[in-house]
């Protein structure tokens, strides 16, 4: 998948979305702090809005950024980020006098029509939204919204995402929910309110609020189909058979768990208030779908959210890049028998139970190497001091995130007091995202930072211990969020040899190419290699040693 950042130059600002197109009617939005994609726009006042000069048009509704009311608080980058360098930060000072301050949002989406036949054939949209905010010293016992789905200029919004302080629990927890109205035989109305929130999910593991604590969640919204015409109605209007899905991430895991479903109407025909009679119907502009992300309402204390992962896509698959955010994956599997003589074919499709997803990440043989029988299993690949594997470039099998295991198989007599390149992914100019290495005293498994910083496990050896002409099985892993709080470990033999806490960050991004028997740029292994395995995921000791013993 090739991403282009498309640059719109506003006086004194820059206002840029990281903008996907897999094919003609497929695109991806993402509002990527990363690229400096700046939130809102100052320049032209609206009313009681500020609107961006720039609008971008996608399937024939639009997407663009508008920040309301910025006297609520500034938003700026922070190197807080969820997933890459740097994410976007709110703040809301939380005035209870005027309710024009306590309100900053971004517009993701609008003039999204039920319906509308401009849309993707399925009719859905995926959203994508990672948060962590500082809440009020003081309970709120209201509630902050941080993402809605809106419908028209008034009313409530059809769904929201917000925080809620439990009085009961004494705190604070995400509320999902719904509205709709319901129309009847003598056409009164009335609002029909639903909480979201699956009674399957533990509320107080995975929606319980802390201070500084990353959530992520993904939304499907289908708005059904467009309702029979009736006089005077909509043409756009809502169908009854809507429905809204919620995810959110088991950040020990990095797996998916449903947060939440509601299937029916979705939004409003008519304007007006509860149990009022001969209500209007709405036209077709107050119909239209907006999706929103930013602060709405604080009465008590200032509050302050982190945003990351602002996006939206009109296939599943697309907002989890293809399946590898939020779904265990093995990306990269060389098992080095029956190749070719100058590709090794990557068998990872094998190992997914997902078996339509292929990421092909085959690779090419680069100076003297050769296949000779393993021990292990079938063939291994030899290495005589100038051979390596290079993979070519990707820009997203290889964006970890949060989460890495690398498993390989190792043989060697070599003596070297340089370090012996095993894995690497971006080996050049220091920009090395993960690595494997080892010496005569050192094994080594690491993975750098978007700001420069790593996370290494630097394991010290008897000399000659690893040397040994005798197969080693190797395994290194990184998990930001571990149970234990060790986030990077180093297994040998099928055992743990060596953990740390490491760093609260996660793994560089960017374009990135792998190698397999060589680090830097000439540092490399003499000996051979088998079984290459590299997951999207932290891979557990008992999965290990399984590994160790099932190769």
């Amino acid at each position: 998948m090739k991403w282009l950042i498309l640059f719109f130059l506003i006086p004194h600002i820059f206002y840029n979305i990281s903008y996907s197109q897999v094919t003609a009617d497929a695109k991806i939005v993402e509002f990527n702090a990363d690229h400096g994609a700046q939130i809102g726009d100052f320049n032209t006042y609206v009313g009681t809005d500020y609107r961006p000069s720039v609008e971008l048009k996608e399937n024939g509704h639009e997407t663009f950024g508008r920040l309301q009311h910025p006297l609520c608080g500034e938003w700026h980058f922070t190197k807080a980020a969820y997933h890459g360098l740097q994410g976007y930060l709110f703040g809301c000072a939380g005035d209870p006098h005027n309710e024009e301050t306590r309100r900053s949002e971004q517009m993701i989406i609008k003039e999204w029509a039920a319906g509308n036949t401009n849309d993707a054939s399925d009719g859905i949209r995926y959203f994508s939204l990672a948060f962590k905010l500082l809440l009020p010293h003081r309970p709120d016992e209201g509630k902050g919204f941080i993402a809605q789905l809106h419908q028209g200029g008034s009313g409530p919004p059809p769904f929201y995402i917000a925080w809620v302080y439990d009085t009961t629990e004494h705190a604070y927890f995400i509320e999902m929910s719904t509205y709709s109205d319901l129309i009847r035989s003598d056409e009164t109305y009335d609002y029909n309110f639903t909480n979201m929130t699956s009674d399957e999910i533990d509320r107080n593991k995975y929606l319980k609020v802390e201070n500084e604590k990353w959530m992520h969640m993904l939304v499907s919204i289908d708005p059904g189909p467009t309702a029979p015409l009736r006089s005077g109605r909509s043409s756009i209007a809502p169908g009854d058979n809507g429905q809204i899905k919620a995810w959110i991430m088991d950040l020990q895991s990095g797996s998916w768990l449903e947060a939440g479903q509601y299937d029916g109407r979705i939004g409003f025909w008519y304007e007006g208030k509860e149990h009022e009679t001969g209500a209007t119907y709405r036209n077709d502009k107050e119909c239209r779908y907006q999706w929103k992300v930013g602060i709405y309402r604080n009465e008590v204390d200032p509050i302050t959210y982190y945003f990351d992962n602002i996006k939206y896509a009109d296939r599943w698959y697309r907002i989890t890049n293809n399946y590898l955010i939020g779904y265990h994956r093995n990306v990269l599997s060389y098992s080095f028998d029956n190749e070719s003589s100058l590709v090794v074919n990557d068998r990872s499709f094998e190992k997914n139970a997902h078996r339509s997803v292929d990421y092909d990440n085959d690779g090419k043989l680069k100076g003297t190497t050769f296949y000779v029988n393993s021990d292990i299993k079938g063939k291994a690949l030899r290495l005589l001091g100038s051979g390596y594997v290079h993979i070519e470039n990707d820009l997203q099998d290889f964006d970890f995130g949060n989460y890495q295991s690398v498993s390989l198989w190792f043989r060697t007599t070599n003596s070297s007091e340089i370090n012996r390149g095993l894995f690497t992914v971006d080996n050049f100019g220091g920009k090395w995202k993960s690595l494997i290495y080892m010496s005569d005293e050192l094994i080594a498994y690491g993975v750098r930072h978007p700001d420069g910083t790593y996370s290494k496990a630097n394991l010290t050896t008897q000399n000659g211990q690893y040397n040994d002409g005798n197969w080693h099985h190797i395994v290194g892993t990184f998990n930001r969020w571990a149970e234990d709080g060790q986030r990077i470990k180093l297994y040998l033999d099928g055992q743990l040899a060596f953990s740390l806490e490491g760093l609260d960050k996660p793994i560089a991004r960017g374009e990135a190419f792998a190698t397999v028997g060589r680090c830097f740029s000439d540092n490399y292994f003499i000996g051979d290699v088998d079984e290459v395995n590299v997951f999207n995921y932290e891979l557990n000791a008992e999965q290990i040693f399984d590994l160790y013993n099932n190769p």
